[in-house]
C-alpha cells in the first residue's frame, strides 16, 4: 500500500536527473523519424535530458555491448532503441542498473493495426521508460 502511494506521488513528479539516448534506427523511413522524434518530444516534456545517436552498424551482440560502453561512457541512465527496418516494429527500453546488475531491457511493440503507430508507441514507451525508472529510484 505504502508502495502505491509513493509511486502516485512521484508519477507527476519531473525527472529531471535521468539522461536517456534514443538511438535512430539506419532505416530512415518517414514511420520511423517520426516515431524518434515523438519520443524525443514526450522525454522533453517529463524532464528527461535526451541524446539522440546513430544506431552502428552491428549486430545484436554488439549493438547490446555498444550500447553498455556508452551508458558508462556518457553517464546515460537510460535508452530507447528504435526497431525497424523501413517500417516502425517496436522499441527496446533500456534502463542501466549500477555495476554489477546487467540493465534491464524492455520491448514495446508497435500496434500496426492501430492509426498513428509511431505517436501511440512514443507515449507507450515513455509510460514504461518513466515507470521503469521510478522503480529503479525505489
Amino acid at each position: 500500500m505504502v508502495l502505491l502511494a509513493s509511486l502516485a506521488c512521484l508519477w507527476g513528479t519531473r525527472l529531471d536527473a535521468a539522461t536517456v539516448m534514443i538511438v535512430r534506427p539506419a532505416s530512415s523511413s518517414g514511420e520511423l523519424t517520426e516515431t524518434v522524434s515523438r519520443l524525443h518530444g514526450e522525454m522533453l516534456s517529463v524532464g528527461l535530458t535526451v541524446m539522440i545517436a546513430e544506431r552502428p552498424g552491428a549486430d545484436g551482440a554488439s549493438a547490446r555491448a555498444w550500447l553498455e560502453s556508452v551508458a558508462i561512457d556518457r553517464g546515460i541512465d537510460a535508452a530507447i532503441d528504435v526497431i525497424g527496418d523501413g517500417h516502425l516494429e517496436a522499441a527496446d527500453i533500456w534502463v542501466f542498473q549500477p555495476a554489477p546488475r546487467p540493465p534491464q531491457v524492455t520491448r514495446v511493440l508497435a500496434e500496426r493495426e492501430l492509426e498513428n503507430a509511431p505517436a501511440r508507441l512514443a507515449i507507450r514507451a515513455i509510460d514504461l521508460l518513466r515507470s521503469l525508472l521510478i522503480e529503479r529510484e525505489l
